[in-house]
């Protein structure tokens, strides 16, 4: 039988395999939606990812999901799965023990420290029939077969299409500085810079504890409303990227108060 083709593997996608069995490079999320079964799951997968071809080629869209990782004389290549299974990439776990988010962020932290099987298309879909009062899924993916936003447009595939359309934006314009400025300014500002970085002190801070372990610990918080969040970027002026990273921010803060640490500067609100 003959061995599939094998695609050469573009650089920025080869980087990330760098895997180390403390370290996987994994792209780890949980989805939580309304109760639901696997076998309609499954069927929503595969009339929206699994077969959906390329109009230009001809050709299945998302490959990747089909493909495995192969390293022959030094170079990565993409190569069809012979024995490829969807049951090997989506399953059901009924563990009595997950009950609910917490439960649920204790076996993702479990799972997030474990790599994938190499002999297979590097993703894997975890299933929850009954997490609270709905079902949940835990996406595993490695950062090889696409960053998060390469990856919205199959989670958008996946959700119900919404109604009306969309606002118009109103359009901003941003104040042109001069080139001459520009590039006048950065001769200047490169000799401080180089300086610090000459003169840079080793980080010791005692904030990132010791030496990393492998072991994950993950969490989320309950869902926020987007009205709420653009009204408060309405009234101060700001983004919704402001907003979230100002919460962000001050939820380190918290931590760090009540672990007794001085919270650094970056990170204040």
């Amino acid at each position: 039988m003959k061995n599939p083709e094998l695609v050469h593997m573009r650089g920025e996608d080869g980087v990330w395999l760098q895997d180390t069995p403390d370290n996987p490079m994994i792209i780890n999320a949980v989805l939580l939606f309304d109760r639901l079964r696997l076998a309609d799951f499954m069927e929503v997968w595969d009339k929206n990812v699994m077969q959906v071809t390329d109009q230009a080629t001809g050709q299945m869209q998302y490959h990747r999901f089909k493909k495995r990782v192969v390293y022959q004389q030094g170079r990565f290549y993409w190569q069809e799965d012979p024995c490829f299974e969807i049951n090997n990439h989506i399953f059901a776990v009924e563990d009595p023990e997950i009950r609910n988010e917490d439960d649920l962020a204790l076996y993702l932290g479990r799972e997030a420290s474990k790599l994938l099987p190499k002999e297979r298309p590097l993703w894997q879909l975890h299933f929850f029939e009954k997490i609270g009062d709905g079902s949940a899924l835990v996406v595993r993916i490695h950062h090889c077969m696409g960053d998060g936003v390469a990856l919205i447009p199959i989670l958008f595939s996946l959700i119900d299409e919404v109604s009306g359309s969309p606002s118009d934006l109103e359009k901003v314009s941003k104040p042109q500085i001069p080139v001459w400025i520009r590039f006048g300014i950065v001769p200047l500002t490169a000799i401080p810079v180089l300086l610090r970085r000459l003169c840079w002190i080793p980080d010791r801070s005692i904030l990132h504890g010791p030496k990393m372990n492998g072991e994950k610990r993950f969490g989320w918080t309950a869902p926020i409303s987007m009205i709420d969040v653009k009204a408060l970027k309405n009234a101060m002026g700001a983004t919704v990227n402001d907003v979230l990273m100002a919460c962000v921010a001050g939820a380190f803060s918290r931590y760090l108060q009540l672990k007794g640490q001085t919270v650094p500067t970056k990170i204040r609100t």
